[in-house]
């Protein structure tokens, strides 16, 4: 942990450190910032984190089929998302044009309860979740990943060649 945290203060400048929870469910919401068009909603995107809660794979699947899955586990996303699109108006936007991802979770209280933390951090890039989601608005199903190349199974969305050593991919769920 050491090495690490001491890798992310030279990259970063600084560490964020906070009281976990037991988490159940990782999620996020996509968004896109423009001028013409304002704040949209452009994704959803289910995710699952590796041991250093960074990013692993991403579900792949219709629009639909993914707020359908999201609302299942957390139903009240309709209303957080309505909130965040009126402060990403107010407080981003001005300032803003592009993707950004809001990440969440639910989690299991101390009591038994679930809750959710709206808004786990922001991320003011086209992330892992917007990839994810075009590619369910394209058709394709499955979980997205980055993976080393010698490991690279499924369907390949970036080239291979011989010193290439990590790819993206869809698998087959």
């Amino acid at each position: 942990m050491a090495r690490w945290v001491d890798g992310a203060i030279g990259r970063q400048g600084s560490v964020l450190c906070e009281v976990a929870l037991d988490g159940t469910f990782d999620f996020a919401v996509e968004f896109h910032c423009s001028a013409e068009r304002g704040v949209v909603v452009a994704g959803y995107s289910v995710f699952g984190c590796d041991s250093h809660n960074q990013y692993g794979t991403g579900m792949v699947d219709s629009p639909e089929n993914m707020h359908t899955y999201i609302i299942e586990r957390c139903p009240c996303i309709d209303r957080v998302t309505e909130a965040l699109v009126q402060i990403i108006a107010e407080e981003i936007a001005p300032h803003y044009n592009g993707y950004l991802g809001i990440d969440m979770l639910t989690y299991r209280k101390a009591d038994g309860t679930v809750g959710l933390d709206p808004c786990v951090e922001v991320n003011l890039r086209a992330t892992m979740g917007v990839v994810a989601a075009r590619l369910g608005e394209r058709g394709m199903r499955g979980q997205f990943a980055i993976v080393p190349a010698t490991q690279a199974t499924g369907t390949l969305l970036t080239p291979v060649h011989n010193d290439t050593r990590h790819t993206a991919v869809v698998k087959n769920r």
